[in-house]
C-alpha cells in the first residue's frame, strides 16, 4: 500500500530532524499566526548556525503564493532559507554548513 502523499513530506521532516538531533541540534517546527508562507521549520546547530527550511514532497509541489516573498524577506536579512525535497539533499546541505 502506498503512503499517502502527504505523510511523505511529514516523514520527510521526521528524517531530516533525527539527522539534526545526532549532530547535537534540534529541527523545530516553525508557525507564524499572523504571516502566511512562512518555512516550515527552523534548524538550529550549535555554533549559532540557524537555517530556514520550506520541506516539499517533490519538485512539483505547489510554491505558496507567499513562500517567495518570505524567501526573499528572509535571505535579504541574511538568514539561510533551503527548500529542500528529499533526504539526501538534506543531509548534503547540512554537512556544507
Amino acid at each position: 500500500m502506498k503512503k499517502k502523499p502527504e505523510r511523505l513530506e511529514s516523514s520527510l521532516e521526521e528524517r531530516c530532524r533525527d539527522y539534526v538531533r545526532m549532530r547535537g541540534g534540534e529541527l523545530l517546527k516553525f508557525k507564524s499566526p499572523s504571516a502566511n508562507g512562512v518555512p516550515d521549520r527552523i534548524m538550529l546547530l550549535p555554533g549559532g548556525k540557524i537555517v530556514f527550511i520550506e520541506f516539499k514532497r517533490n519538485a512539483k509541489s505547489i510554491v505558496q503564493p507567499l513562500q517567495p516573498y518570505w524567501r526573499t524577506r528572509l535571505t535579504g536579512l541574511g538568514q539561510t532559507v533551503w527548500t529542500v525535497w528529499d533526504y539526501n539533499t538534506f543531509t548534503t546541505l547540512v554537512e556544507q554548513l
